[in-house]
């Protein structure tokens, strides 16, 4: 019996250190192909996907800072910014301070233009199925797991509370002399448009992601860019996807392959995306996301 019991203990174990491995961060077994079905049914659902409508000039290829003399990365027609998410997405790049030193602070107006923001992205066929499937399995779920990880600010060191994981993804940060974030080609486009932004040409290209079966598309650039006076090596971004449909998956990787490679199929194409989690205080926090492009 008490041979028994010990194969038994022994096969569990050895059941448990494999499962550890492969899906190295959460409380239960998600598997590749879960994440993969998942990631292709929110893609197909992404009914704001604007990559149609988006014209890319990724341009030259370059090993990293300074890049190459370079143009604009894309031209988006205007009809891509009135989606509701992205319409009031927008606004939301004004209030953030890029500085992680300084400490974040809101006015009321704000704050609601973000809760807006967050209101219609949960809205959205994409969100909702991605909560479901966390919901089935067993994975944090809900509007307030969502806003605690993604908008509670933290500090990155310096003790200011000066960021948080939507802020870094959706927009970009600087700390000292360096550039960290900006993986979302809204907030992208639209500092590339006013002259803010520099695009210096890219470390890779990935021109078509998806299009099978008449499914949405997207392309996928990892950019070298100037921005306020510094320059960033390489930032991964989708091009044409949603916001929604960018904050349903990398939420899911988040949580089912933290600090780990996600795998993702998007119409027929197969990638990864990276996230990395931070702790402050016992909390942890979305640190960053984006797509794996090379």
């Amino acid at each position: 019996m008490k041979v028994l019991a010990f194969f038994v203990l022994l096969f569990v174990a050895v059941e448990l250190d494999a499962a550890a491995i492969e899906y190295a961060n959460n409380s239960i077994l998600v598997t590749d192909q879960q994440l993969r079905n998942l990631a292709t049914e929110l893609f197909n659902l992404d009914q704001n996907n604007v990559r149609n409508i988006i014209t890319v000039a990724a341009g030259t290829r370059a090993n990293g800072c300074p890049g190459v003399a370079s143009d604009r990365l894309m031209t988006v027609n205007a009809a891509a910014y009135s989606r509701v998410t992205t319409a009031r997405l927008l606004p939301i790049f004004n209030h953030y301070r890029a500085d992680v030193n300084i400490a974040e602070t809101f006015t009321a107006a704000q704050t609601r233009e973000q809760n807006d923001f967050i209101d219609a992205v949960f809205s959205t066929p994409v969100m909702q199925r991605a909560e479901t499937f966390l919901q089935q399995n067993g994975l944090p779920s809900g509007r307030t797991n969502f806003v605690r990880n993604w908008f509670d600010l933290y500090s990155r060191g310096t003790g200011a509370l000066g960021s948080n994981g939507f802020e870094h993804v959706f927009m970009a940060e600087t700390r000292d002399s360096s550039i960290m974030g900006a993986h979302q080609w809204i907030w992208f486009d639209d500092q590339n448009r006013r002259g803010i932004l520099n695009y210096r040409g890219n470390r890779a290209f990935q021109g078509t992601i998806g299009g099978v079966g008449g499914a949405n598309r997207a392309s996928g650039v990892a950019a070298i860019f100037n921005w306020r006076n510094f320059c960033k090596p390489i930032s991964s971004m989708f091009i044409g996807t949603s916001p929604e449909f960018e904050l349903a998956i990398f939420n899911v990787c988040f949580h089912a392959r933290r600090n780990a490679l996600c795998p993702v199929t998007l119409g027929g194409t197969n990638l990864n995306i990276q996230t990395f989690d931070i702790t402050r205080s016992g909390r942890t926090f979305v640190s960053t996301a984006y797509p794996v492009i090379n």
